[in-house]
Formats: C-alpha cells, sequence, structure tokens
C-alpha cells in the first residue's frame, strides 16, 4: 500500500521470541479471569446476577467508544481524501492533456538535431497523429524561471523572475489553450520569432497592466518586444501550487518534447508507427516517451497511497469496533436476560426491547462521534492547505461518515439484540 519496503529478520532467535511472546500473551490473558474469579464472594454470587464493580463496566464501555473513535476519524479522512482526489483528477486544467503523446528529445545529439524537422514533416504525415507541436517544458514539470524586465506605460519598470515555456507556433492549438485577448504566434509575422510574449492572465493581474498591448518585455535570452496575446490561465504545474505569472516565447530551434496528438483507438498502431520513424533518425538514443495525462496522475501518487491507507484503516477498525461492540452487547444481554423474558410476558413487542437494549450502545457511538469530528476536521483542514486548489470539507461528509458507522454498528447490535428477544420467555425466566 505504501510502496515500503519492509523485511522480517528470519531466524531461530526471532522465532523463539514469537513463541514466547504468544506464551506469555496466553498466560496473561488466562489468569485475569483466573485472579478475577478467585476474588468473588460466594455469597455475594449467589445473592444476584449483578456482577460486582461499576468501574469495569465504565472501562468497557470507554473503550467501545475509543475504538468507535477512531473508526469515525479513519472513515471521515478517507471521504475527505478521496473527494480531493477526485476534484483535482476532475478540475479543469485550462488545457486538455488526453491523447497527447509525449516524446523526450535528445537535445544534446546534434546529428538528430538536423534532422529534427525532417522528423516532424515523417510524423506529419501519418494520418493517426493530427497535430505536432515542441516545447521545452510540459504541464506538470518545472517551467524554468528568467528574468524579465516589463516596462508598463505610467508605471516604473519592473524586474521579475518569471516562469517560461519556449514553445512551438503550434503549442497553444494542440494544447487547446484559449486565448482571451490578442492573437495566436503565427508564422506570418516575422518578428513573433524573438520580439512577441504571450503570458496568461494571472501576470496580467499580478503586476496591474491594464493595457496588456501597451507593455513591452525584455528578457535574457534576447527577446524584445510586446505583448501580442492574453492566454486564460492553465495549470502548468500541479494543482498543490497556484498559478504563477508565465511567459511563453517562440523557440524555432530543437525543443526538450516533442507532442503528438493521437486519434483515439489508434494508439498501439500509432506507436508502433511513430517508434519506426524515431529509429531511422536516431540510433543513439532509444525513444522515451509517455502519455501527459498519465505523467498528470502521477503527481497525485503521494495522495493516492494515503487514500489507500486511510481506507484498509477504516475497514480494520470498524471491524475491531463492531467487535468490541458485539462482544459489549453479548456481556449486556446475558446480564438482562430475565429483564428480557419479563417484558415479553408483560407484552413489550420486539421494536421497544430493541429500544431499550441499544439506546446505550448507539449513545456511545454518538459521544464517539461528537469527540472525532473535531479532531478529524482539524487534521483534513491541514492536510488541505498543501494544495492551492482544494475543496472545502462540508457538512454531508459528517453525516456519511457517522452513517456508515451508524449502518454498520446498527447491524451488529440487530444481530445480537434481536436474537436475544426472539428467545421463549421460558427459558429466559429460568436463568435463575
Amino acid at each position: 500500500l505504501t510502496e515500503k519496503s519492509l523485511s522480517v529478520p528470519y531466524s531461530f532467535f526471532f522465532a523463539g521470541l514469537l513463541v514466547l511472546l504468544l506464551l506469555f500473551i496466553g498466560a496473561i490473558a488466562g489468569a485475569y479471569p483466573a485472579f478475577f474469579l478467585s476474588r468473588m464472594e460466594p455469597v455475594s454470587v449467589l445473592k444476584s446476577q449483578k456482577m460486582p464493580g461499576g468501574f469495569s463496566a465504565l472501562l468497557r464501555k470507554s473503550l467501545v467508544t475509543v475504538q468507535f473513535f477512531i473508526s469515525v476519524a479513519f472513515i471521515l479522512g478517507t471521504i475527505v481524501v478521496y473527494t480531493q482526489m477526485h476534484f483535482m483528477k476532475s478540475a479543469s486544467l485550462g488545457f486538455n492533456k488526453d491523447q497527447l503523446l509525449v516524446i523526450s528529445v535528445p537535445v544534446s545529439d546534434t546529428s538528430f538535431a538536423r534532422k529534427y524537422e525532417v522528423v516532424k514533416q515523417e510524423l506529419a504525415s501519418n494520418p493517426d497523429i493530427l497535430k505536432i507541436a515542441g516545447t521545452s517544458s510540459i504541464p506538470g514539470q518545472f517551467s524554468g524561471i528568467l528574468l524579465h524586465t516589463i516596462n508598463i506605460p505610467g508605471k516604473h519598470r519592473l524586474e521579475k523572475g518569471i516562469d517560461i515555456m519556449q514553445v512551438s507556433h503550434e503549442f497553444l492549438d494542440i494544447m487547446d489553450m484559449k486565448l482571451v485577448k490578442g492573437r495566436n504566434f503565427s508564422r506570418s509575422f516575422g518578428s513573433d520569432d524573438s520580439a512577441a510574449f504571450i503570458v496568461n492572465e494571472t501576470l496580467i493581474k499580478a503586476y496591474g497592466i491594464k493595457d496588456p498591448f501597451a507593455a513591452t518585455i525584455t528578457n535574457g535570452l534576447g527577446y524584445n518586444g510586446k505583448i501580442i496575446g492574453v492566454v486564460k490561465d492553465f495549470n502548468f504545474a500541479s494543482l498543490h501550487k497556484k498559478i504563477d505569472p508565465l511567459v511563453l516565447i517562440i523557440d524555432a530551434r530543437l525543443q526538450g518534447f516533442l507532442l503528438l496528438k493521437i486519434r483515439a483507438q489508434k494508439e498501439a498502431a500509432t506507436m508502433a508507427s511513430v517508434e519506426n520513424t524515431w529509429k531511422k533518425y536516431s540510433q543513439r538514443y532509444p525513444m522515451e516517451y509517455f502519455f501527459l495525462d498519465d505523467n498528470f496522475d502521477k503527481l497525485y501518487r503521494n495522495e493516492e497511497k494515503m487514500m489507500s491507507v486511510f481506507a484498509y484503516f477504516s475497514i480494520v477498525s470498524i471491524l475491531i469496533s463492531c467487535l468490541g461492540l458485539y462482544a459489549l452487547i453479548s456481556f449486556s444481554v446475558e446480564q438482562r436476560t430475565k429483564e428480557i423474558g419479563i417484558r415479553k410476558v408483560l407484552g413489550a413487542s420486539l421494536m421497544s426491547i430493541v429500544q431499550v437494549m441499544s439506546r446505550d450502545f448507539v449513545f456511545l457511538i454518538g459521544v464517539a462521534s461528537i469527540l472525532a469530528f473535531p479532531l478529524a476536521w482539524y487534521g483534513m483542514h491541514e492536510w488541505l492547505q498543501e494544495f492551492a486548489n482544494r475543496i472545502s470539507i462540508d457538512w454531508w461528509m459528517f453525516l456519511l461518515a457517522f452513517g456508515l458507522v451508524a449502518l454498520v454498528a446498527g447491524v451488529t447490535l440487530l444481530s445480537r439484540i434481536v436474537a436475544a428477544a426472539t428467545v421463549n420467555p421460558v427459558k429466559s425466566l429460568r436463568t435463575e
């Protein structure tokens, strides 16, 4: 579950320790009831079936309450983690990551660099490759920060380290990104290669640029020009982080990644064709590739592991809680066998007996839930602070957690109480 490596030191010494531990536990478990029974006064036992000592009853109830406290906390945690994971996977990222094959380009291979455009043209001739684009980085990976000088009319000049992506002309199109102002990069404008910038909405808001097309930008790569377009904000990092200001520039040189938009249901055949093309032009480096949606999902692997651990712990904890509850109910039923028989003789219905017998246990589950909710809320609230884009912990999550615990506990209660309440009253009254 956690992808952690655990090892057990198998040896005669270890086996001997286990045997001794089992013998010790068995001795302690057997000694407790033996000493307890030996201390009981025969006269008190013969006079009444009521067990002496109120502390024992309080201890039993407290332990069951603690068990359900843990169960409610884990179940609420599982619900919150699952809801956050669903939110992240279904949230709009500002681009379309489906059917996008990402190929890592060996930029250090000078022989491949000379064939780069030929490779792109041959790949584009495949009818199942719908679009091709190049980029220095992909969403979900660090894009790089570069010092930019922004001249805003009517304001002082700003020098800021800003995230930057070097892309080809087709990048916005293949990613299905939307422009809210201005135009896309175009080969019709020769100046776009060194004197044009596309920025995201966050940059415009962060630096208070009222007219983006009047501002000029200079960066350390020698680009000096104006903003030609404003792209709608997209998550170029994971949802753990807020969207920062971003600059996109054209770079016609060999770029770190090649993006291929592949026709749906044609992945296997297209992949084989792409690999054949790659082997034809690059003998030194094998083709390294992945699908963008799979790569993006990996960003949340820790959260997925956490959700699995929470879910399994919830199942185990509620099973243990129900065992404890079943034992406590069984003990109570044995103590109140005659009472149940008398109630039935006096005309009590099955439902009224169930209500009387289960009242205390329902109270314990309610107390456990009330105590668990604030602590679980605080823990999950702190965990959610790791995400810039996050859900809120709503009332229905508490209701669902309580409902699940109440359902399982209710089945456990009914299975034991109904069995005791349906026994013939004659047998119940003869328990003396």
